[in-house]
């Protein structure tokens, strides 16, 4: 571990997100967590409080942005930068979201305020990190440019993002999870800006999910797990689908799926119409321990992500990278930064997303050929610790920050 002096940035650094912690983004807090080990010195701001109300104590979170602070800092940018703060305002609250009709004023000047808090809230110069395409991105943007520092943010796939070719051009550097990442930002901003961008994996500490793994007895059900929200595009309906299929060809199964959101309903309603009754179970969100005890006790792991139909979809999901840290044999689709980390037939089996039928015979092939499945998972493990150990992703993303911040 470095020592908090040792190459220290010249300028305070911000780490900016949105909402704070939040149970699907836990690689905000590993990277946290892991930026802070390597004595970088850096504020991690959240825009908000997430809706569980679970809060950090180290992270400072912004006031309201119409509070009496927010709103002061807001006039007082408007008046002592008068020409960069016009500018910053025009660009940020005439933009708009792609799946969106129109444009929403309000909510551009009230990032636009948080920004200029934060940028007094810095005192001088400073970078600026933010993760996502989204408003935590948008604030870093408009603090640095109100205090004349430099921003930076890392892009996680995002299917619609905030001003993507105002901010890549603005920025020191662009972070891309994955190739494909980095081939979808690069279109998005029509090359501008692409050698800013960089592909640095997100990780996992794959020591912490190595687990012990048991045999089941004979003639037992096969255990099938999945972690996802329940959204869309991780493809849990699809995934009950091939499910429904092998259990009309007689197989035998124990199916669990760890997540929670907007689809709950209507998974239940299929798990009901498709009579799995208590052979297909909707844990709800969990925490990491009892995620690395399913995975202890699973024959196989199974993520069916597919792009939602509104755009969005996984970049490449830690919940793969934690399976197969774990050594369980996976089964996903060929979608995203995916085959990036699981090349079909080596570290794994892939199918189209959403193809039901596809999936449901990859999943038959994962169960059938159990000694072709555990040599892919340990490839698989081999991969995960070769390029997605978190240590690695840290100190790139550290050596990144320090440069700018110089």
């Amino acid at each position: 571990m470095k020592g908090p002096d040792v190459d220290a940035p010249g300028r305070p650094v911000f780490y900016l997100c949105y909402e704070y912690p939040v149970v699907t983004q836990t690689f905000t807090e590993g990277e946290i967590a892991g930026l802070r080990a390597r004595g970088l010195r850096f504020t991690a701001v959240a825009c908000r409080r997430p809706s569980s109300g679970r809060s950090a104590g180290d992270v400072l979170y912004l006031p309201g942005p119409l509070s009496r602070p927010v709103t002061s800092a807001f006039a007082r940018a408007a008046r002592d930068r008068p020409a960069t703060f016009r500018r910053l305002l025009r660009s940020v609250a005439g933009a708009r979201y792609r799946d969106e009709a129109g444009r929403c004023w309000l909510r551009g000047f009230l990032q636009v305020a948080w920004g200029a808090w934060l940028a007094q809230r810095a005192g001088g110069p400073s970078h600026f990190h933010a993760q996502f395409l989204d408003a935590a991105s948008t604030v870093a943007f408009v603090a640095a440019g109100l205090c004349g520092g430099t921003f930076s943010f890392t892009n996680h796939t995002a299917y619609n993002p905030y001003l993507p070719r105002e901010k890549l051009t603005a920025a020191r550097f662009a972070v891309s999870i994955s190739e494909f990442d980095r081939r979808m930002l690069t279109r998005l901003c029509g090359g501008n800006g692409a050698r800013r961008i960089r592909v640095i994996y997100q990780g996992i500490d794959t020591a912490t999910w190595r687990v012990p793994r048991g045999v089941p007895p004979a003639g037992d059900p096969v255990r099938v797990l999945s972690v996802g929200a329940l959204r869309e595009k991780k493809g849990h309906g699809v995934l009950l689908e091939a499910l429904a299929r092998l259990a009309s060809a007689g197989m035998a199964f124990r199916a669990t799926i760890v997540g929670e959101g907007p689809e709950r309903r209507m998974l239940e309603s299929q798990i009901r119409d498709r009579g799995f009754g208590a052979s297909v179970n909707l844990a709800g969100a969990e925490e990491p321990a009892v995620i690395r005890s399913r995975l202890a006790e699973s024959d196989l792991f199974v993520l069916a992500s597919r792009r939602a139909k509104n755009g969005d979809l996984d970049g490449i999901p830690i919940s793969i990278m934690e399976a197969m840290a774990a050594g369980v044999p996976v089964v996903s689709t060929r979608l995203s930064g995916i085959p990036e980390l699981v090349r079909d037939g080596v570290e794994g089996r892939l199918a189209p997303p959403g193809d039901a039928v596809a999936l449901s015979a990859r999943i038959r092939e994962a169960l059938g050929d159990r000694a072709a499945s555990e040599e892919m998972a340990r490839r698989g493990r081999e991969k995960v610790v070769r390029q997605h150990e978190r240590r690695q992703s840290v100190a790139q993303l550290d050596a990144a920050l320090r440069e700018a911040a110089r």
